[in-house]
C-alpha cells in the first residue's frame, strides 16, 4: 500500500468537502530578507539570494508532497479520505477440537465450567494440578515424595493419597484438600472413600510381628482422627466402602480375580469371582467375569447376568452425578503398547453413545453438572516416560468431542464447581 501511494503520478488537487484545496505560493526573496541594501557587498547579497532560493523550494516541495498524499486515487472527487488497510491479526478464536497447550478450559473446550484436580506423572514424578476455566494453565500443587495413588471423595473436595513410606514396607496415608494435605495411617496396603458420605473414609492396615501378619480393617470421619478398628480375614484392593462394609478384591492363581463383602464388625457376607468394575447410579454393583459382565446387590448377593453389545474385557465405570447416565470403557489387552480404546455411554442401562479414542483410557469422570464426560488418554513410552497425556471432553449435549493437551500423565480426574 506503502508502496504504491510513493509510485503514484500527481494529480490535480480539486476542492473537497471540510479541505481547501491547497495552492501554490511563490515567496520573494525580498519578503524573507528584507529589502536590499545598496552597501551590502555583492557577495553577501548573492549568498542570500541562495538561501532565500533553497529555502523557497524545500517549502514548494513539502507543500508538493502535501498535495500527492491528499489526493484521491482516482480522477473521480472522493467524499471521505482514503483508508488505510490495518496491519493483519492474529485469530482469537481457538479450535474447540484439538489445542497443542494447555490454557483456559472454556477457551478450549466451549461453555465448559468449573474446576478440574489433575493427579498423574510427569517422568514418574507424581503431579496434582488444578485447572480452572477461567484462570488459565493448571497450577501444580504440592504432593507428598514418593506419592503412588491419589482419588478424592464423593464431593470432590478432599484428596486421599498413597505415598511409600521411608520406615516400613507399607504405604502412608495422607488426606487433606489439595495442597494441604496431613499423614493420617501408615502401614497400610489400600484405602477407600465412603460411596456417599464425603466424610469418611476406610482403609486395611497390616501389622507385621514376627513371622505372622495381623490385617485390620479401620474408618474414620474426617476430620477428627477417632476411628473404629476390626480385624479381618484377608488384604486386597479396598474397592468399595458404605454404610453396610466393604468390598475387597483379591486375585489368586487357583481362583483369579475375587470379589469378598465384609461388614463393617469384620464379618465376612458374601463372595464371588470377578474383577470389581464400579457401583451403578442405582447402588448396584458391575462385575466382570471372564468377559461377561454381571451385576449384583451392594452385599455380591443376586447376581444377574448383564447384556451388553460387547465380549470386550471391560476396564471400569464411571456414574454421572445427574441423569443416572453411566459410562462403561474398555481395557488394555497389552501393557505398554498403544491401542485404540472404545467407550459407551448408557442411560437406564440402554446405550445412548458410543465412540473410539485413539489411545488406552487411564481415567473417566464427570463434570459436576453430568454435561461433559471427561476422560484422560495416554501411554508411556521409552522417550518420554510417564510425561505426556490427552484429556478428552465429550459434551453429551451433542455429544461433540474436544481433544486438550493434559499437563502431563493423567490417571485420575476430579470436577468441581
Amino acid at each position: 500500500m506503502w508502496l504504491h501511494l510513493l509510485n503514484r503520478h500527481p494529480r490535480e488537487v480539486t476542492e473537497v468537502s471540510g479541505f481547501q484545496k491547497p495552492t501554490e505560493r511563490v515567496i520573494p526573496v525580498d519578503h524573507v530578507f528584507g529589502p536590499a541594501d545598496p552597501n551590502e557587498p555583492e557577495s553577501k547579497r548573492r549568498g542570500r539570494v541562495i538561501v532565500g532560493v533553497l529555502g523557497g523550494l524545500a517549502i514548494g516541495l513539502l507543500l508538493a508532497a502535501g498535495s500527492q498524499l491528499s489526493s484521491p486515487d482516482s480522477d473521480e472527487t472522493p467524499s471521505s479520505i482514503p483508508e488505510v488497510a490495518a496491519p493483519p491479526t492474529v485469530p482469537t478464536t481457538l479450535a474447540t477440537t484439538t489445542t497443542l497447550a494447555p490454557s483456559r478450559l472454556d477457551i478450549l473446550v466451549d461453555e465448559y465450567e468449573g474446576t478440574l484436580y489433575l493427579v498423574g506423572f510427569v517422568n514418574s514424578q507424581a503431579k496434582l494440578w488444578r485447572w480452572e476455566s477461567r484462570t488459565g494453565s493448571p497450577l501444580s500443587l504440592e504432593l507428598p515424595d514418593r506419592t503412588f495413588w491419589a482419588s478424592f471423595n464423593s464431593s470432590q473436595v478432599r484428596v486421599g493419597v498413597l505415598a511409600a513410606s521411608n520406615l516400613s514396607a507399607g504405604y502412608s496415608l495422607w488426606v487433606g484438600t489439595p495442597g494441604n494435605l496431613e499423614p493420617l495411617a501408615v502401614d497400610i496396603s489400600d484405602y477407600a472413600w465412603h460411596a456417599t458420605d464425603p466424610s469418611q473414609i476406610a482403609w486395611i492396615e497390616e501389622r507385621v510381628t514376627g513371622d505372622s501378619t495381623s490385617i485390620f480393617l479401620r474408618t474414620a470421619t474426617l476430620p477428627a482422627v477417632a476411628n473404629t478398628s476390626v480385624s479381618i480375614e484377608q488384604s486386597g484392593r479396598l474397592v468399595k466402602y458404605d454404610h453396610g462394609g466393604v468390598l475387597l478384591e483379591t486375585i489368586s492363581d487357583a481362583e483369579g480375580f475375587v470379589i469378598w463383602a465384609v461388614d463393617l464388625g469384620g464379618e465376612e457376607i458374601g463372595r464371588i469371582l470377578g474383577r470389581f468394575l464400579g457401583l451403578l447410579p442405582d447402588g448396584r454393583v458391575l462385575i466382570s467375569q471372564a468377559g461377561e459382565l454381571v451385576v449384583t446387590q451392594s452385599d455380591l448377593s443376586d447376581p444377574q447376568a448383564f447384556e451388553f453389545p460387547s465380549d470386550k474385557r471391560m476396564a471400569g465405570v464411571s456414574t454421572s452425578p445427574t441423569a443416572g447416565r453411566w459410562a462403561i470403557w474398555e481395557i488394555e489387552e497389552t501393557t505398554g503398547v498403544s491401542a485404540p480404546a472404545q467407550l459407551w455411554v448408557l442411560e437406564n442401562d440402554e446405550v445412548v453413545f458410543e465412540t473410539t479414542l485413539p489411545s488406552t483410557l487411564r481415567a473417566v469422570s464427570w463434570s459436576h453438572d453430568g454435561r461433559f464426560l471427561v476422560t484422560a488418554a495416554g501411554e508411556p513410552s521409552p522417550l518420554s516416560g510417564f510425561s505426556t497425556g490427552n484429556l478428552w471432553f465429550i459434551d453429551t449435549e451433542d455429544w461433540s468431542m474436544h481433544q486438550v493437551a493434559a499437563p502431563g500423565f493423567v490417571f485420575n480426574i476430579a470436577a468441581v464447581p
